[in-house]
C-alpha cells in the first residue's frame, strides 16, 4: 500500500503542468515506464510501443514520448495527422532551430505581405492604423411605404469602459429614408425599445416595422451570406503615439479601398481561379447555421478583401517553399519550417471571417471558432491581417513559434 500510494502521489505531482519538463519528474517517469515495460516480457534495450489509432491532437502520443516511450498515432481526418507530425516528429527533432527558423522566414512572410496589401488596408490621413473594421449585414426594411437599408446588429456599443464607452447613436432621416451614425463617448445608451435585431427579428428605426426572422433570412438569397455588400460602421484604430483603441465613422477612402479589393478578387478569379476557396461548404444542421442565409461555398464567409489577404498570403507561403530550396540544404527541415508557417496563415483565417465578431469588453476580435461551429453573425469584425489586431499573421507567428520552444 506504502509503494502504490507513493507512486499514486507522483502520478498526481507529474500531472502538474509546471513539471512536464522538470528533469527530475521525466527521469524518474521514463525509469518507472522502463521497469514496468521489462517487467511485462519487453526486452531489456528495448521502449514500449503506445498505438493511438484515433489520435487527434496528439495529446496521448505526446505524453507516450515523454515518459520515454515509443508512438504511433493515426486518424483519418488529415488535419490531426498533420499536427501530429509537427508536434511529434518535427518539433522533438528540430526544437529550438525550427523555432528560429520559423520566426526569421515568418519575418519574411510579414513584409512581404505587408507590402501587397498595404493598399487595401491603408492608414489613415492622420497616420492612426486601422486594426479592425466592424461591418453589419444589412435588410431592407419591408414596412409599408418604407423600404430603408437596415444594417444588422445586436448592440450600439463598441468599447465598455464605464462612463467612457464608446457606441452608435442611430440618426434616422424619416424624408429620405435612411440610416446613419454618430459615435458618442458616455456611459451609453438604453438597447431596450430601440434594439433592431431580437432572435433574428429586425426592427426598422425609421418606420418601427419588425421584419420577421424568416423573412431576414430570405432577403439574403441570392446574397451568399450579404459579407459583400455589408454596411461599414466604424473603424478602430491605433497611433504610435498613444496608448489604447480610437474609433471613428467610415471615410470616404475606406469603401474606395473596399471596391479595388473586389476588383481585384473578379481578376483572381478570372486567372488564378484554383487559389478562390470555391468548394462546397457542407452542411451540419445546428452547426453551419450560416447556411440559412445562402452561404453555400468556403469562399462565401469571407469578405472579398479577406479573400485577397488570404490568397496573398498563401501563394506567399508557396513562393516560400521554393525559396528555401537554395536556403536549407535539409529537406525534412525545410518541409517542417514551411508547415509551421502555413499553420501560421491557418490561424490568421480563423480571424479573418466574416463569423468573427468585436468584443466590447476587452476591444478586441474573437475569431470564428468562439464557439465550435459556423453560426449567424449579424455585425462581424475584419481584422488587419498584418500589423494590426492580436490576431494577425504577427501574433499567429509568434504564437506557433513560442509553442515549438
Amino acid at each position: 500500500n506504502i509503494l502504490r500510494f507513493a507512486l499514486l502521489d507522483f502520478i498526481a505531482d507529474f500531472a502538474n503542468w509546471d513539471h512536464s519538463t522538470d528533469q527530475a519528474y521525466l527521469e524518474t517517469a521514463r525509469a518507472l515506464t522502463q521497469a514496468a515495460h521489462e517487467a511485462l516480457g519487453g526486452e531489456e534495450g528495448t521502449r514500449p510501443l503506445v498505438v493511438d489509432p484515433f489520435a487527434g491532437g496528439g495529446s496521448i502520443p505526446l505524453e507516450a514520448l515523454r515518459v520515454g516511450a515509443d508512438a504511433f498515432a493515426s486518424d483519418l481526418n488529415p488535419i490531426p495527422v498533420l499536427l501530429n507530425k509537427v508536434l511529434l516528429e518535427y518539433i522533438p527533432k528540430y526544437g529550438q532551430r525550427l523555432a528560429d527558423e520559423v520566426r526569421k522566414w515568418g519575418q519574411w512572410i510579414k513584409e512581404e505581405a505587408e507590402k501587397e496589401l498595404a493598399e487595401f488596408y491603408p492608414k489613415d490621413p492622420d497616420g492612426a492604423t486601422p486594426i479592425a473594421y466592424l461591418w453589419a449585414r444589412t435588410i431592407k426594411c419591408e414596412g409599408p411605404g418604407c423600404g430603408a437599408e437596415v444594417p444588422l446588429f445586436h448592440s450600439p456599443c463598441f468599447a465598455k469602459r464605464g462612463k467612457n464607452s464608446v457606441y452608435l447613436q442611430i440618426k434616422c432621416d424619416q424624408k429620405l429614408k435612411t440610416i446613419d451614425f454618430d459615435l458618442a463617448i458616455g456611459s451609453g445608451p438604453k438597447e431596450e425599445g430601440g434594439q433592431i435585431l431580437r432572435r433574428s427579428s429586425a426592427t426598422c428605426p425609421i418606420c418601427g416595422f419588425t421584419t420577421p426572422a424568416a423573412n431576414v433570412r430570405n432577403q439574403f438569397k441570392g446574397r451568399s451570406g450579404g459579407a459583400a455588400d455589408a454596411r461599414l460602421l466604424a473603424v478602430v484604430t491605433t497611433t504610435t503615439n498613444a496608448s489604447g483603441r480610437k474609433y471613428r465613422l467610415p471615410l470616404s477612402h475606406d469603401m474606395g479601398v473596399v471596391k479595388r479589393a473586389s476588383t481585384e478578387l473578379a481578376q483572381l478569379r478570372k486567372d488564378n481561379p484554383d487559389e478562390v476557396p470555391d468548394a462546397a461548404l457542407p452542411y451540419l444542421r445546428s452547426k453551419f447555421n450560416i447556411h440559412l442565409l445562402d452561404v453555400t461555398k468556403w469562399r462565401h464567409l469571407f469578405t472579398p478583401r479577406q479573400l485577397v489577404s488570404l490568397i496573398t498570403l498563401n501563394r506567399l507561403i508557396r513562393e516560400l517553399a521554393k525559396y528555401l530550396h537554395h536556403e536549407i540544404g535539409n529537406s525534412e527541415l525545410r518541409q517542417a519550417v514551411v508547415t509551421c508557417l502555413a499553420l501560421a496563415v491557418d490561424r490568421v483565417a480563423a480571424q479573418l471571417s466574416s463569423l468573427s465578431w468585436w468584443q466590447p469588453k476587452g476591444e478586441f476580435v474573437v475569431g470564428t471558432f468562439g464557439r465550435q461551429a459556423l453560426g449567424i453573425v449579424w455585425d462581424f469584425a475584419e481584422i488587419r491581417p498584418v500589423n494590426g489586431a492580436s490576431g494577425d499573421l504577427n501574433g499567429a507567428i509568434d504564437w506557433v513559434a513560442r509553442v515549438i520552444e
